[in-house]
C-alpha cells in the first residue's frame, strides 16, 4: 500500500514537472500539499523528492540555467531581476551566485548584461527618438530598472544615446 501511494505521488509530481520545469521547493511545496491532501505520511515526500533526484528529473542548477536562458532569450531581464526570481523559487543562493557569474560576466570586454539592456530597449528607443532628450532619458532609466538592469549599465546606455 506504501509503495503504491509513493508510486501515485511521484506521477504526480512527473505530472506537475511536465507542465513546465520546477526548482527542488517548488516540487516539495507541491508534494507536501499532495500528501496532506491524501492522508499520506509525511515521509513520502522526502522519499519522493529522492526519487526524482535520482530520476534526474529535479536538477535545481540545470532548472536555473534553463531559466536565466529563457529569461535572456525571451524578455530580456537583468541579473538583479533574475537572482531576485530565482530565489523566489526557492534555488539555493549558491546556485544562482553560480549560474548567475557565469551568464552575467563579461564577454570580450563587453558587460553580458549591458548588452542584454541594450537589446531589451532597443524596441522603445525608437517609439521615444521624438521625445525630449530629458523625457527620454527618463523613460529609458525607469523602464531598464524595472527590468533588473544595473544603473551602471543603464546609465552607459543613456551616454551612449547623448
Amino acid at each position: 500500500m506504501e509503495d503504491e501511494q509513493l508510486q501515485k505521488l511521484i506521477g504526480a509530481a512527473i505530472a506537475y514537472i511536465s507542465i513546465h520545469p520546477r526548482s527542488e521547493a517548488e516540487i516539495r511545496t507541491y508534494l507536501v500539499k499532495r500528501t496532506l491532501r491524501f492522508h499520506m505520511p509525511e515521509t513520502a515526500v522526502l522519499e519522493a523528492l529522492e526519487r526524482l533526484i535520482q530520476l534526474r528529473l529535479v536538477d535545481d542548477e540545470a532548472y536555473a540555467r534553463m531559466f536565466v536562458e529563457s529569461r535572456i532569450r525571451s524578455r530580456p531581464k537583468g541579473e538583479k531581476l533574475i537572482r531576485m526570481e530565482l530565489k523566489t523559487k526557492g534555488v539555493q543562493n549558491e546556485i544562482i551566485d553560480s549560474i548567475c557569474r557565469e551568464y552575467f560576466n563579461s564577454q570580450s570586454g563587453v558587460s553580458a548584461e549591458l548588452s542584454l539592456a541594450k537589446k531589451a530597449i532597443a524596441k522603445k528607443l525608437a517609439q521615444w527618438q521624438k521625445l525630449p532628450r530629458v523625457e527620454m532619458k527618463q523613460k529609458v532609466y525607469r523602464y531598464l530598472a524595472s527590468r533588473g538592469f544595473s544603473t551602471a549599465s543603464i546609465y552607459k546606455i543613456i551616454d551612449e544615446r547623448g
